[in-house]
């Protein structure tokens, strides 16, 4: 955005979670453009179509009785927009549904003195069913965000955007947003180039290149389409429509893919990588002279988790044996269980750490004594591993066994015909 235009920069994808389409939709619509009011308005999507029709729907709605359509207009707008959207949501599922009404004869029976049972009931369930639908939007596969732009009645240029909830954020300053799914890359991207004057104080084919290296950055996402979508919009309500296709022939524009292209597969710069390399070899030699020191106090620390890891396979032993079989309960049957699937769990925590000091050739004094402690340790662990404990009378008792891991993630839910 700068004083002379505003430039938007968006992909053609419509996708969800069974597949995605490219070229699909362009993405922006006219919320106003009135000559009468000098001004102009206009909005782009990230998200569900459908909720992106109806938001638009109830703007437009809106801003057609307004005498001005100032940027305070436009927020109040959008976010009445998303709040009709909850109150539809509720009317249907809740009121419509359930009790076979509508908001205005919902109205009517608050009204009465005396609003009864079934309105404090259909009253509490209200706020429940909002919650619900308002997690549904914001946390959905498909949570619609908005992304708007303008002229006020004093041409003067604005951008701000909404959330899933319709919750607005300014974007004047710095004069640039992004939304859906690729918008964090796309406004690092921005942000990385270190301008202090993008886009403001610079020539709209400078903010059209650089707006669309961030889009080229954002389709490293598989939910971003390669097909680039470009409008300048100008304060005397024309518009300027550019594209940008996915390969890099028969369009005028190709060349800024092809620059992008060239910018990312760019070589290595073989000086840099030689004042790191030239870095690493100074900070080597230091480590060199520090490296006993440092293993030292490695090894103190190593050998103390040794002694804590010993002491409680010791106290998990003393449990088990110290419990005859004639005094088990249910509860001290489950106790001991447990005990023998702790201390079947440490062995191989045990072996790692003698496995990782003899590799190391770190032997300090104090390993000697607790090498003797790891084999009386790791005798009574082998002894009691294959001891079988049963509840008595119970011959079918398994060993605890620890939760199998979870290797899949459960399928989403499908929408319903």
């Amino acid at each position: 955005m700068n004083h002379e235009a505003i430039v938007t920069v968006n992909d053609m994808m419509l996708a969800n979670e069974t597949g995605a389409i490219d070229q699909a939709d362009i993405k922006t619509t006219w919320l106003v453009d009135d000559d009468n009011r000098g001004t102009s308005w206009f909005c782009l999507y990230a998200g569900d179509p459908t909720v992106y029709k109806m938001l638009t729907w109830h703007i437009q709605s809106a801003i057609g009785h307004s005498p001005a359509v100032s940027l305070a207009d436009m927020k109040v707008a959008a976010e009445n927009a998303y709040d009709a959207m909850f109150c539809r949501q509720i009317e249907r599922e809740v009121l419509a549904r359930q009790y076979g009404i509508d908001y205005a004869q919902f109205a009517i029976m608050g009204s009465k003195k005396s609003p009864g049972a079934l309105f404090e009931a259909i009253n509490k369930e209200i706020p429940i069913a909002r919650k619900r639908i308002e997690s549904e939007m914001f946390y959905g596969t498909q949570a619609t965000s908005l992304l708007i732009g303008g002229f006020d009645h004093l041409r003067e240029p604005h951008i701000f955007s909404t959330d899933a909830l319709g919750r607005c954020t300014m974007s004047d300053n710095p004069g640039y947003y992004a939304i859906g799914i690729g918008a964090e890359a796309a406004r690092a991207w921005l942000l990385a180039m270190g301008d202090k004057h993008f886009p403001k104080h610079n020539t709209a084919e400078y903010i059209i290149y650089h707006l669309a290296e961030a889009k080229f950055l954002a389709e490293n996402s598989p939910y971003v389409g390669k097909t680039t979508f470009v409008n300048v919009w100008l304060p005397d309500r024309e518009v300027l429509p550019l594209f940008i296709s996915a390969s890099n022939e028969g369009r005028s524009l190709q060349s800024v893919r092809s620059a992008w292209q060239t910018r990312v597969s760019a070589a290595v710069d073989n000086e840099a990588l030689l004042q790191i390399k030239t870095e690493l070899k100074s900070h080597i030699q230091v480590y060199k002279t520090t490296r006993p020191l440092g293993a030292a106090q490695d090894a103190g620390i190593a050998l103390a988790r040794f002694h804590a890891i010993v002491a409680g396979l010791q106290d998990c032993m003393k449990v088990i044996n110290a419990t005859p079989q004639d005094q088990y309960s249910d509860e001290i049957y489950a106790e001991l269980r447990l005990h023998r699937y702790i201390a079947q769990k440490r062995e191989p925590e045990l072996l790692s750490m003698i496995g990782e000091w003899q590799s190391s050739g770190v032997k300090p004094s104090e390993f000697a004594s607790a090498a003797g402690e790891f084999e009386f340790a790791l005798v009574a662990l082998r002894n009691n591993r294959y001891q079988t404990i049963r509840k008595p009378n119970d011959d079918d008792a398994k060993p605890l066994q620890p939760d199998p891991p979870q290797t899949t993630y459960p399928e989403p839910s499908k929408p319903s015909s």
